[in-house]
């Protein structure tokens, strides 16, 4: 079987990219690629990219080393347009394409190299995201078989993002971008052979608003440790996200600011430590709050985790699983978070983690495990427990090969 994958992701190297949606693209990469003859990767990258690109074999080389499959790497550059207040608001109301976040993806250059590419006939074409899918919409061209992974919901991401974000007054064009937004979500789900999906919340949320298709729910997932260390007496928080992605710097600034003073009031001791890509450059850093460490990126997961005794995650927008959740499961780390951070993750309130809203909810939750090993026992065992269950990548991968073989059967 030939596969030509097509990605917005940008051709990385650094262990500091493999966030979360690099190791769910990771299992299908290695699932793709168990299942066929050859793989080509096509990303599509800022013309800038193009620039500094290594040659065709290193490139190749490098790329299929930072996957760890064999893989034919090439690179298409993303359109690029003077914004307008119409292009910026008004264009995007009456067609997808034309609006911010895509229209790098949909220039007539990028859709006739991909029909270019479609015209070489691949069994299998895999499309990650909404960004990427567009120009082969557009292409006018049928694949065989295309598989598609939506991964976040875009109209939803946006949704959220007019609650929370401050008001100002492009919000009212941006709101009016919706219709046609999900209406090129359901045109992608309605000729793709599979949809892949992150939850059953994510599907029963496509199947409200009328799409049809045969979606497919693909959980993030990562490997587990073998052994996860037991509860540590150090009184340490984590908040552990790619600071670069606005949902995750919202909530770190809002553990620092509002609900770590109520914490470290009554468990003067405790620390707080903010890892992750980019955490050095949140404006809290410099309001110097006592007790708290910005750590940047993590390199030894294991020892970052050992050292942790309460996971908080305090998100209240955004979209997708939160694979941080399930990282700290793995490590059987008792965590307390707002519903919208662990949402679609089907851990129980009380059973597996703490679900609270409020700063003080969230804080008096924090303060309890601080102090309490047994609950920080239980709900950690129960969280890795519920987590080697629904959320081991080896397993998901192996769901993901039978999806694939099943849709795509062999010639």
């Amino acid at each position: 079987m030939r596969t030509l994958v097509i990605t917005p992701m940008l051709p990385t190297l650094s262990e500091s990219d493999r966030g979360g949606k690099h190791r769910r693209a990771g299992v299908f990469l290695q699932a793709l690629a168990h299942l066929s003859d050859s793989v080509e990767l096509l990303y599509l990258v800022p013309e800038s990219r193009l620039g500094v690109a290594e040659d065709q074999a290193s490139l190749d080389r490098s790329q299929s080393a930072f996957w760890g499959v064999d893989l034919k790497v090439s690179l298409l550059p993303r359109a690029i347009r003077r914004e307008t207040a119409w292009n910026h608001y008004g264009h995007g109301i009456f067609d997808a394409a034309a609006q911010p976040l895509l229209f790098p993806y949909a220039s007539t250059s990028i859709i006739e190299q991909i029909g270019r590419r479609l015209d070489t006939n691949p069994d299998c074409v895999f499309v990650d995201r909404l960004d990427a899918i567009l120009p082969v919409l557009r292409s006018g061209r049928r694949p065989r078989k295309l598989l598609f992974d939506m991964d976040d919901l875009y109209h939803q991401v946006l949704i959220r993002k007019l609650r929370h974000d401050p008001w100002r007054p492009g919000k009212v064009p941006l709101a009016l971008h919706l219709p046609a937004l999900i209406q090129a979500e359901r045109q992608a789900v309605s000729r793709s052979t599979l949809t892949f999906i992150c939850s059953d919340a994510d599907e029963a949320n496509l199947r409200r608003l009328g799409f049809r298709g045969a979606l497919r729910v693909v959980p993030n997932a990562i490997v587990p440790p073998d052994v996860a260390p037991g509860v540590t007496a150090r009184r340490t928080i984590l908040f552990l996200g790619s600071h670069h992605h606005g949902p995750n710097r919202a909530a770190a600034e809002r553990l620092v600011r509002k609900i770590w003073p109520i914490v470290r009031a009554e468990v003067p001791d405790a620390c707080l430590v903010i890892a992750g890509t980019d955490s050095e450059s949140l404006p809290s850093r410099h309001a110097g709050s006592p007790g708290v460490d910005y750590v940047g990126f993590a390199d030894d997961l294991d020892a970052l985790y050992v050292e942790s005794r309460v996971i908080c995650t305090p998100i209240v927008h955004g979209s997708g699983t939160r694979l941080k959740l399930v990282e700290a499961a793995a490590y059987a780390r008792p965590m307390v978070s707002t519903r919208m951070g662990a949402e679609g993750l089907g851990f129980r309130d009380g059973a597996e983690i703490l679900l609270r809203e409020t700063d003080a909810e969230l804080a008096v939750a924090c303060i309890e495990l601080l102090r309490n090993d047994v609950l920080c026992h239980r709900l950690g065992e129960a969280a890795r427990s519920y987590m080697l269950a629904h959320y081991d990548a080896r397993a998901v991968q192996c769901q993901v090969e039978q999806m694939i073989r099943d849709a795509v059967p062999p010639r």
